[in-house]
């Protein structure tokens, strides 16, 4: 598909470009958690992870904490590990890793058609304890691993009843693992 490159690309930064206004609008009045937050758009297809990285001035040797969110399913587990190789190389001590993924759910086979046909197809998902090897493969050991439901719950009940659909959308926080 012609924009499947443009697509990558929105997705890399976990922001569709229809969000991106609102968004802005309800960070504004937020104090940064962090001095240096910083978006790097890759596109899988044509771009070098670390090249990206390494124009955005990444520094390395920095704790550096990494948000994958809207990315994963659509990629191919080649992909996911030649991804997961780039952020372990460039992960210093107490960098920690935020993953948005699917597991393996009779939801995602109806819808997983429809995103097809828009273009989106869905390339993969994993069982909480295949997330947990994969990113232990790389460096990093999971220390939360929720449904997106039971953390919208924790933030409110109305929340949490809004996301109740999306069981099978799991977030995972992992921390880099001291050099082996």
């Amino acid at each position: 598909m012609a924009d499947d490159g443009a697509r990558r690309r929105n997705r890399i930064r976990g922001r569709p470009p229809r969000l991106t206004a609102g968004e802005a609008a309800r960070a504004s009045g937020l104090q940064p958690a962090s001095r240096d937050i910083r978006f790097v758009p890759v596109d899988f297809a044509r771009d070098r992870l670390e090249d990206a990285l390494a124009s955005a001035g990444h520094d390395a040797s920095r704790p550096t904490t990494w948000i994958w969110e809207g990315v994963i399913m659509y990629l191919e587990r080649a992909d996911i590990e030649s991804t997961l190789r780039v952020i372990e190389a460039r992960s210093a001590r107490a960098s920690c890793l935020t993953v948005v993924y699917h597991i393996p759910s009779l939801w995602l086979r109806p819808f997983g058609f429809f995103f097809r046909r828009i273009g989106e197809p869905l390339r993969s998902a994993f069982t909480t304890e295949q997330m947990r090897v994969l990113l232990g493969t790389h460096g990093f050991t999971v220390t939360q691993d929720d449904n997106l439901p039971t953390i919208a719950r924790r933030l409110s009940a109305e929340l949490g009843n809004a996301t109740r659909f999306v069981r099978h959308m799991r977030i995972a926080i992992a921390e880099s693992t001291p050099a082996r």
